[in-house]
């Protein structure tokens, strides 16, 4: 498998940092903390493809936020993964990711809705972080 350059560009300064990254289906990775899984705050549902999901997970990088990164295979959608779209959409025909669980149990499913909250949450962290907090919101 080959990939653009610009994307290996992106990745690698991730890798270098310790992330883990997986691309396969209906695995888990925590990314960019080394607590357990069940103290993550935010959890990204993704399908390792999809551009509008690996905006916010590159938002999530680039902030520093600490995640855990679930993906999925779109053909075979967990029911967890079903309940928590409905929530976001208020539909059931709708469930496509990205998907953001905040963890203050709020579910968002739109890219550019995720980057915006992530860049406002960012901004109140302080000073330090307001100016990458800006980039994304």
């Amino acid at each position: 498998m080959s990939f653009p350059v610009t994307a290996l560009l992106l990745l690698l300064p991730h890798e270098a940092r310790g992330l883990r990254v997986g691309t396969s289906p209906s695995n888990s990775r925590r990314c960019c903390d080394a607590r357990a899984e069940s103290e993550q705050p935010v959890r990204l549902w993704n399908s390792g493809v999809c551009p509008f999901a690996q905006r916010v997970w590159i938002a999530l990088l680039e902030l520093e936020t600490p995640f855990t990164h679930q993906i999925i295979d779109l053909a075979d959608k967990p029911s967890e993964f079903l309940r928590l779209s409905e929530l976001a959409s208020g539909s059931k025909d709708k469930s496509t990711v990205p998907l953001l669980e905040t963890g203050t149990g709020e579910v968002v499913s739109e890219s550019l809705d995720i980057v915006r909250l992530l860049g406002r949450a960012a901004r109140s962290k302080g000073p330090g972080s307001r100016a990458k907090g800006d980039c994304f919101g």
